[in-house]
């Protein structure tokens, strides 16, 4: 929708699963189911490729911090006969250009994002975090006390 315009335009066809918008950079990073990770102005062009799906992220759960793009697999990991298959949950931190800055094991964790100073997830004994200034580091999230 266009504020100026009072416009509605339909900005994607694909089959998205989950979408992020950058608002100072005018860009929306989108998953696209079985695809991958793209990258789109908003003011519309060609989308670019960041990120191709592989064999354990046909489907992900996304966010954006202004610095990195975090896609979350659960929700394909949940599709998936994990017992049959050599996958994990995991989140993956990706920089804007999607080089793969980390890859954080989530199997006891359910990733809930969070804000511009802490990744936040809930596990078997409740809440717990990792904060962003360690996120290109962090093996595992930590509980709160």
């Amino acid at each position: 929708y266009d504020v100026d315009s009072k416009e509605v335009a339909r900005l994607l066809d694909e089959q998205v699963c989950d979408y992020s918008v950058d608002m100072e950079n005018n860009i929306i990073y989108y998953y696209v189911l079985e695809e991958g990770l793209y990258k789109k102005k908003l003011s519309g062009g060609e989308a670019e490729l960041l990120y191709k799906a592989q064999e354990d992220t046909g489907i992900c759960f996304m966010s954006f911090d202004g610095q990195y793009i975090y896609l979350d697999n659960s929700r394909w990991f949940s599709f998936a006969d994990y017992t049959k298959i050599d996958w994990t949950k995991m989140l993956i931190v990706m920089d804007t250009d999607g080089k793969e800055v980390n890859r954080i094991d989530t199997l006891s964790y359910t990733v809930l994002f969070g804000d511009s100073d802490y990744l936040f997830a809930t596990g078997g004994k409740g809440l717990c975090y990792i904060p962003k200034k360690d996120i290109a580091s962090a093996r595992e999230f930590t509980y709160v006390q």
